[in-house]
């Protein structure tokens, strides 16, 4: 059995856990019974049962987080007599002489350098050099959309995404419902979320409702009577999708997008803004499934004639969007990984 160390330190755990370590986790569940599994993530992450969880502390700050921990990683990872090594990031600092690297490259930080600012943004474009360092290095590259695809010249493209379990006994809520999953500052750009539907209650007297999905530092930045979620298991994050009228991401740069794709497999109108990661799902087939991409100034529309609806997907809707997700599950199958672990453990 193939000997496969995992990197992964965005990893499921007791605070608020973005869509990479979501992934991340459910495509190591599908992996551990195929290969022999060791995870390298952060104290704290949630133990996968089946695989081998080697845990590195937690470093304070971007320095130590994004600088110190891989450093860190070089001694331990060689330590482990891998196989195949499957980074999803933090793999630049890896010995040269060590086992064959495959890298998912999980969107592009110069882009996202380009779509933040301060601090965050120069992080980012110091990071672009270490991804630069990464695809050098790496035996085989998997990119999630066609951005990273492009900008790494990735050997396939292979979406983040797993199957998304069916949600029983949920319906949509009574009232007109949205559900936003980020931070309120940053590319995701919460706060044109919050405005758009305090705009659209206005104009309608309809009651809207917002639940965020976001870190417990952010709630602050909420209104007082949004519903704040942090740290909740997935099936909560699925429940409150699929009882939601629309999901709303106006990113202004997304690699690939899981809660769209998680609205779509949970029968979730969304309304997004262009970037590569929404295009890619948008286009991904036709017909296009019910996404509204659309310019920013038009979000207030769109919204408009959402919850002016009666919540759920049409039936037209909802051939549509289980064709794209059929798809997109279809291309992200763990199997392509196994086939590629094998060539490069031979």
């Amino acid at each position: 059995m193939v000997k496969v160390v995992l990197i992964s330190l965005e990893w499921p755990h007791a605070g608020h856990v973005g869509g990479v370590g979501r992934y991340a986790f459910r495509i190591a569940e599908e992996l551990q019974q195929r290969v022999d599994l060791t995870v390298v993530t952060l104290a704290g992450g949630t133990p996968l049962e089946g695989a081998t969880m080697v845990y590195v502390p937690r470093a304070p700050g971007r320095i130590g987080r994004y600088y110190l921990t891989p450093l860190r990683l070089r001694k331990l990872v060689a330590s482990l007599k891998a196989d195949v090594i499957h980074a999803f990031g933090d793999d630049w600092a890896l010995a040269r002489n060590g086992a064959p690297i495959v890298r998912t490259f999980l969107g592009s930080s110069l882009a996202e350098a380009k779509a933040s600012k301060g601090l965050r943004s120069l992080n980012h474009y110091v990071l672009a050099l270490t991804e630069a360092r990464s695809r050098a290095r790496a035996k085989y590259r998997i990119a999630i959309g066609p951005d990273s695809f492009e900008t790494f010249d990735c050997d396939i493209l292979m979406p983040p995404v797993t199957k998304v379990p069916p949600v029983t006994g949920v319906t949509k809520s009574e009232v007109p419902s949205v559900v936003f999953i980020g931070s309120f500052h940053g590319r995701k750009r919460g706060w044109l979320v919050s405005r758009t539907i305090e705009e659209v209650r206005t104009k309608t007297g309809l009651p809207i409702g917002l639940t965020v999905i976001g870190p417990v530092s952010d709630k602050e930045n909420w209104p007082a009577d949004t519903v704040h979620l942090s740290g909740a298991p997935d099936d909560v994050v699925r429940e409150t999708i699929a009882s939601s009228w629309v999901l709303m991401a106006p990113s202004e740069y997304e690699g690939f997008g899981i809660p769209l794709y998680e609205a779509m497999a949970l029968s979730t109108f969304a309304i997004v803004t262009d970037n590569p990661g929404s295009s890619y799902i948008y286009n991904a087939v036709r017909p296009a499934p019910p996404i509204s991409l659309v310019a920013e100034d038009h979000l207030n529309d769109e919204l408009e004639k959402r919850v002016r609806g009666t919540g759920g997907l049409d039936a037209s809707e909802e051939l549509a969007a289980s064709t794209v997700v059929d798809y997109l599950v279809s291309e992200a199958s763990a199997t392509r990984l196994l086939e590629i672990y094998g060539q490069l453990s031979r």
